[in-house]
């Protein structure tokens, strides 16, 4: 079973996450907000992180430029947002994908985690 940090400051969000892929077995942390996530971060080394764009204080993308690039690579990050990322913010970050919200179906995530 993998890691799963799930970064999102709006709770339905994270809980719905935490809730399917906890189901599916998975161990998942949560963070509402990026000093959390960067804590969790070092402290588990998630394999999986799905984090949202537009936060309160460090967006996602601030995030993931001052993660350690070590950690970045042994992680597969999906950023996440209900609006189309602006291209040039995103290009150049170390991401697998994008999700849009709200998901048409949670289930579809499944396939993500390998």
């Amino acid at each position: 079973m993998k890691k799963i940090l799930i970064v999102d400051d709006e709770i339905l969000v994270r809980k719905a996450l935490f809730r399917y892929f906890s189901s599916l077995g998975h161990t998942v942390f949560e963070a509402e907000e990026a000093n959390t996530a960067e804590t969790l971060w070092k402290e588990y080394h998630p394999d999986y992180a799905f984090i949202d764009i537009l936060m309160p204080e460090r967006t996602g993308p601030e995030l993931l430029n001052q993660i350690d690039p070590l950690l970045l690579n042994s992680t597969q990050v999906y950023l996440m947002s209900a609006l189309k990322p602006d291209e040039n913010i995103i290009k150049n970050l170390p991401i697998k994908g994008f999700l849009t919200k709200p998901f048409e179906n949670l289930f579809s995530l499944k396939d993500l985690i390998k």
